[in-house]
């Protein structure tokens, strides 16, 4: 019934830990097929790849056990209850009774339960062949990210000088981040840049880019910002515009409603996506043509008034290239 390779193909979301979880019970369940014995999961290793994983199968599996001990769905057709039957061929009262035993035996040898990440595995099995591999028995994996980037980086550093490309990467690295307002010591932003390696979502990232050269990035780099200067030069040919009649009329920012609609167009210079958008409150007195306070004087009101027409033309010629 069970064979020695049974391979799941398929797509994220789709059942893959549901179908995991039905084989393992199932393989408990029957064990080595000639004697029923509540302890074979022992001899059941599943592995996964994150601990979030591992723990939610184990969830799984317990549950799943506790449902079977109660014979929960036991009359219902699609039920996890009748995948298992279907699977085994046991009857309903030998699996909720060999569940009850399997369950009481997982519970009391948990450690016995080998649902845990890759890693942890192969730490297991290198950890009890210590001696063997000329390691000390109580020799530690080391996890702290610092202990492995602050000597990477050392040496990254060390090589400046010696390598042109790199040279070239590192100073680029250091200039656009003063232009970004950021530190401008370099093996500190070296370091913090290198903490994102360590996020699973950047494996990815890493293997791909593990056969792209220095050169090759900093040709993208250059392409990128080459187009993202081309995009803010618009934003700022607007700004310059609007600060330009506010300059000639003395309009300053008190003399618009919380000084919102001013600031916008101001703050712009600050090259972020966080300015790029208008607040909703913005938005809405653009539309609802609300441009002053009643405190505002009125020869101030009567510019803001015969201006309000390019304001609004502005604002717009912006939110339009925004959405480009």
């Amino acid at each position: 019934m069970y064979k020695n390779l049974h391979i799941y193909r398929s797509s994220a979301g789709s059942g893959k830990t549901y179908s995991l979880v039905r084989y393992y019970i199932g393989l408990a369940l029957v064990g080595n097929s000639k004697s029923f014995n509540p302890r074979y999961f022992r001899h059941i290793l599943a592995i996964t790849f994150t601990n979030k994983a591992a723990a939610e199968m184990k969830d799984r599996v317990l549950t799943n056990f506790s449902d079977l001990s109660q014979a929960r769905g036991i009359n219902e057709s699609n039920s996890f209850f009748n995948h298992i039957k279907q699977d085994t061929g046991l009857s309903n009262e030998v699996i909720q009774n060999r569940s009850t035993q399997v369950l009481s035996a997982i519970l009391h040898n948990y450690t016995d339960l080998s649902i845990s990440t890759i890693d942890k595995f192969v730490y297991k099995i290198v950890r009890t062949f210590a001696h063997d591999l000329q390691l000390h028995n109580a020799f530690e994996v080391e996890m702290d990210q610092e202990q492995l980037i602050q000597p990477a980086v050392t040496f990254l550093i060390s090589r400046i000088g010696s390598d042109k490309s790199l040279s070239d990467a590192l100073v680029s690295f250091a200039l656009s981040n003063a232009d970004e307002g950021k530190s401008y010591n370099l093996e500190n932003a070296l370091e913090v840049f290198s903490k994102h390696l360590f996020l699973e979502k950047s494996e990815h990232f890493v293997k791909v880019l593990k056969d792209v050269s220095i050169v090759d990035c900093l040709q993208v780099k250059d392409d990128l910002l080459n187009k993202i200067n081309q995009f803010e030069s618009v934003l700022f040919v607007k700004r310059k515009d609007f600060l330009t009649i506010c300059n000639t009329n003395n309009l300053e920012s008190s003399h618009f409603t919380r000084k919102s609609f001013f600031n916008y167009f101001k703050n712009l210079s600050k090259r972020s996506v966080d300015y790029y958008f208008p607040s909703d409150s913005v938005k809405k007195n653009v539309e609802e043509n609300v441009w002053y306070a009643k405190s505002v004087s009125q020869d101030k009101k009567d510019i803001i008034d015969h201006y309000s027409s390019r304001f609004t033309e502005l604002f717009d010629d912006i939110q339009t290239h925004l959405r480009k």
